[in-house]
């Protein structure tokens, strides 16, 4: 194609930005299917030949609610293509480094304060047309934070943890927030935003729980998926920053150090719930505490100590034979009885390294457990004094 056709088949592709309001009516599926023929044209030009294609598409944005849906739809469609390996087979290696090169480039800049400011907005008003906005823009949110440094989403202006932690509380928006925190929390997190996690997320669960039918437990047995990834992404963030989490501990009166607290708090209430699944989740947490020397010693993990191994204990327990007598809950979680109790034996060997670890470290803990748990057997199958 020559290039006065290339440059005429670009003008096209920008038009249908344009005219996306004309389009408000037309079915998601339609919607997409125009984002993706333009994602198919950038992933052919950005950057060397459509060096201005993220100033066409911001600019189209500014038009209206659905010009800006149709934004964000484009760039969750080259994300996606260009990083997702469910996606990228239809683009070549050196064409989908070439793209990212040329978006990271413009991301600090443009890309990003576009975007905050368009969620931030959205979130602030909860219109007719914002939900929509705020689901693509969670969806292309989730795409980018596997490969933009995770500074840049605590940079001023761009405080992208307030927008996702906000949007826990919204029932239709929850799951693609909680995956963009699951995406910030599967490697180490800068400084800022670490301490900005421990802060924000257990008052927003506090929030969620609180509104929740049920609290947490009525959460749990509605929307299991959504309380395994919970806890997943609970315990990577103290996986993926044990060093950082350490420090905390050892400046015991410090704010960051009551922060951490309050975190691990969390992470106890959840294994606390009634689900094995939950607390499988959680055990990578438990376990990353005991193999630190400044945490495992710290008052914030001492307290926490008897309800850990409580947790544990309660999870470990087989109290059904065949399918008979499961829980509903696990009756969500396991396809059978016999699942659940392979499931409930590789929970049994898994968490015997974390209550092995407190006997270890902390026998008068460990003892006391103990002795609370035969005495509460015997009060529970004898009438023995």
């Amino acid at each position: 194609m020559d290039p006065a056709a290339r440059a005429e088949l670009r003008a096209s592709i920008c038009q249908l930005l344009v005219d996306a309001g004309r389009q408000s009516d037309e079915a998601n599926f339609v919607k997409e299917k125009i984002a993706m023929l333009v994602a198919d044209v950038v992933e052919r030009e950005f950057p060397q030949r459509w060096t201005t294609f993220v100033d066409e598409l911001l600019g189209a944005s500014a038009l209206g609610p659905a010009q800006a849906d149709l934004a964000l739809k484009t760039l969750s469609c080259v994300a996606e293509d260009c990083t997702n390996a469910d996606f990228n087979a239809k683009v070549s290696h050196s064409r989908r480094n070439d793209v990212l090169r040329g978006l990271n480039a413009l991301m600090s800049e443009q890309v990003l304060p576009w975007l905050y400011q368009l969620m931030a907005g959205a979130a602030g008003r909860r219109g007719a047309s914002d939900e929509p906005l705020l689901r693509d823009g969670l969806r292309l949110l989730k795409n980018l934070v596997p490969w933009v440094p995770r500074a840049k989403f605590a940079a001023p202006g761009n405080d992208f943890v307030e927008v996702f932690t906000a949007l826990l509380a919204d029932a239709a928006l929850r799951g693609g927030a909680l995956a963009c925190l699951q995406e910030l929390s599967s490697s180490e997190l800068p400084p800022a935003i670490l301490e900005q996690v421990l802060a924000e997320v257990p008052a927003a669960l506090a929030q969620l729980f609180e509104s929740a039918a049920g609290g947490a437990e009525g959460l749990l047995s509605r929307d299991v998926h959504f309380m395994h990834v919970l806890a997943q992404t609970v315990a990577g963030v103290v996986v993926h920053n044990v060093g950082a989490v350490a420090g905390y501990a050892k400046e015991p009166a410090s704010a960051r150090a009551r922060l951490l607290g309050v975190y691990l708090q969390l992470a106890v209430f959840l294994a606390e719930l009634p689900s094995m699944k939950v607390a499988a989740e959680l055990l990578p947490l438990f376990a990353a505490l005991f193999r630190d020397e400044s945490l495992r010693g710290s008052a914030a993990v001492v307290e926490l100590l008897p309800r850990i191994l409580a947790a544990l204990c309660a999870r470990c327990v087989r109290g059904w034979v065949g399918d008979a007598a499961l829980s509903p809950i696990a009756e969500e979680e396991f396809n059978d009885g016999d699942e659940a109790s392979a499931f409930v034996h590789m929970l049994r060997s898994q968490a015997n390294g974390v209550v092995q670890s407190v006997g270890a470290q902390h026998p008068r803990i460990g003892a006391a457990f103990v002795a609370q748990q035969l005495e509460a057997l015997i009060a529970r199958h004898s009438s023995v004094e």
